[in-house]
């Protein structure tokens, strides 16, 4: 037993002197931790600085979902107009609702992009074909320091609709814009 936990040591010293990546070490440190590591736990975020999903159907207008971490917390935003915002008309003209707050608030959120699986959208691309009528949507971010982007026609990754109806709900209720 004392020489496999030496020999485990030896081996997080030559990852940490010779690998870059955290997420490398903190895998060998949960393996060593709990004896396995799962897709889930590596699909959990443990922060976000933004998440923007917008959504567009044949009203040819934009809804648009800005979830942005603050200095103080998070700041969750609904835009709600044209296709394409232009100089004349800032996208702030469009404001519909808007809920700001501190790091419980940021903690809640935190907890709804994990239970909805938004790490796991990234490089979700679909289109259902043989509609006429729909929804388009893309999702740009940045969670867990990494870039990551969605997009779909009438197709939507798991836990979407969900997601986006609890930050509706948050907002309406917590709504700065009455």
């Amino acid at each position: 037993m004392k020489r496999r936990i030496i020999c485990l040591v030896a081996v997080v010293m030559a990852s940490v002197l010779t690998l870059s990546s955290c997420s490398v070490i903190d895998r060998l440190l949960a393996l060593l931790m709990s004896g396995t590591v799962t897709e889930e736990d590596d699909m959990k975020a443990k922060e976000f600085d933004s998440i923007i999903i917008d959504i567009q159907g044949t009203e040819a207008a934009t809804q648009e979902y800005e979830v942005l971490r603050t200095d103080d917390g998070v700041r969750i935003s609904y835009y709600y107009g044209p296709w394409n915002y232009n100089d004349d008309e800032p996208k702030e003209d469009y404001l519909e609702m808007r809920a700001e707050g501190g790091s419980e608030l940021y903690e809640q959120l935190l907890d709804l992009v994990n239970d909805h699986k938004v790490k796991k959208w990234d490089g979700f691309s679909k289109s259902a074909s043989g509609v006429l009528d729909g929804e388009m949507f893309s999702m740009s971010g940045t969670i867990d320091g990494k870039d990551i982007y969605a997009h779909g026609s009438n197709a939507f990754p798991e836990g979407f609709r969900q997601f986006t109806a609890a930050l509706w709900d948050i907002m309406k209720e917590k709504n700065t814009q009455k």
